[in-house]
């Protein structure tokens, strides 16, 4: 050890221990992973030996003196606690009350020092299965990013062992980083980034090929279009009833591949809003031209005298009027809820907090998107079913006709040559 080390480490001994000697920090061993250990240098001892550091108590056999080559290539010592022994650990991009300011792939993190990135609030995923509102300094330990490469995580639910949940896969606190950035609409957004933990080049199979699966449907979906617009045969009400579906596909397919191909964090808070909104009315404008689909095909095999007296025209202007005006009244009553701050978190979708889309929390995407999605998809599938038992009926009164027809044929002929 040389003299410079043995400087810092008197240093860190004095901020540490008034009654205990440097030789007995340093042949103490830390009972943890270094990874999993924070710097506790600046926390206060008590007497019995324990230190208090970011409200967390240090018995003496959890944190001892620890000379280490730091990121900046020098040589420190400082008193390491370990964290994750005491409590739940989750880990940070960035140390505890920073933003990420950056975080390009392949370059540095940069972090900015910010009080307002203390005491973080998130859902909780607990023991009996529920999602709770939870501060994240009372209930975990933090410790510091230890990955070099990380993809962006949707879907993601916080649990109680600290542990993160992502589209049904459990990561540990090795394989993910929090960052904490700040709000617009709450003082900070919090994402989760998982590690690649083949380095660079071994991104997610879902982040890698699902952009371009549907970035790949879209010309296909334009192709479609034009030649239901060129045709003039195709351009009955059935006909452009499809081409509003098809647009709203374009829509949908053409959102959601930026959206994962895009670092949400690195737009301007307006134009993410604006994107989330566009991409929520485009789904929900989407299936409700399903339903208009659905619905004109049961009444075409379905004498409903009322509707059908209407002209085609009028029939249009009608389908036009529920799919669009109905997507649009759902989406601003979920955007009139976000602006309500006094609403509790669940009742508000956050389109554009976190995400292009919809925040990336359970609770809310079964409130705002699952639940309104399946009563839309159920009222199809009854239409289906509706307009394939007409269907069927038909066939089998066609039949019973082509028959009798056949059998009254069948006895002329027999009675001509009986004649």
């Amino acid at each position: 050890m040389n003299w410079f080390s043995v400087c810092l480490l008197s240093l860190a001994i004095s901020l540490t221990s008034s009654n205990k000697s440097g030789e007995d920090l340093i042949n103490r061993e830390l009972r943890c992973d270094f990874v999993d250990s924070v710097n506790i240098t600046g926390g206060i001892e008590h007497q019995n030996g324990k230190i208090i550091f970011d409200g967390i108590e240090y018995s003496e056999d959890q944190y001892a003196a620890i000379d280490y080559i730091s990121e900046d290539g020098f040589n420190r010592i400082s008193v390491r606690g370990c964290t994750c022994n005491i409590r739940p650990c989750v880990r940070l991009c960035c140390p505890h009350g920073s933003f990420v300011e950056s975080m390009e792939f392949g370059q540095e993190v940069e972090c900015r020092e910010d009080e307002t990135a203390k005491n973080l609030l998130t859902e909780v995923l607990d023991e009996n299965g529920r999602t709770n509102i939870t501060n994240l300094d009372q209930h975990f330990g933090y410790v510091n990013r230890i990955c070099d490469f990380h993809y962006y995580a949707k879907n993601f639910v916080i649990t109680h062992t600290g542990h993160v949940l992502v589209d049904n896969e459990l990561f540990n606190h090795r394989e993910y980083c929090i960052r904490v950035t700040p709000g617009r609409t709450k003082a900070v957004n919090i994402q989760v980034m998982l590690c690649m933990k083949g380095g660079p080049d071994v991104p997610s199979t879902r982040h890698s090929i699902l952009p371009y699966a549907l970035l790949t449907s879209i010309p296909f979906l334009i192709a479609t279009f034009l030649i239901y617009i060129f045709i003039p045969e195709l351009r009955n009400l059935h006909g452009k009833c499809f081409l509003s579906y098809l647009l709203c596909l374009i829509m949908v397919d053409t959102s959601l591949s930026l959206a994962e191909l895009v670092d949400p964090q690195q737009m301007e808070w307006p134009i993410r809003k604006a994107y989330g909104i566009l991409t929520y009315f485009a789904f929900f404008s989407s299936f409700l031209w399903l339903n208009v689909i659905s619905f004109d095909l049961w009444s075409s095999f379905r004498s409903i005298k009322n509707f059908r007296a209407f002209s085609e025209r009028k029939q249009s202007i009608l389908y036009n009027v529920y799919a669009w005006t109905l997507s649009l009244l759902i989406t601003i009553m979920a955007n009139v809820l976000d602006s309500i701050e006094s609403l509790p978190d669940y009742l508000r979708p956050g389109t554009g907090v976190d995400t292009l889309f919809l925040k990336e929390n359970s609770s809310k995407k079964i409130t705002f998107y699952y639940i309104p999605l399946s009563i839309i998809l159920a009222v199809n599938v009854v239409f289906f079913i509706l307009a394939a038992r007409r269907i069927h009926k038909i066939q089998h009164d066609e039949r019973r006709k082509s028959a009798k027809g056949s059998s009254q044929r069948q006895n002329q002929l027999i009675k001509m040559k009986n004649r």
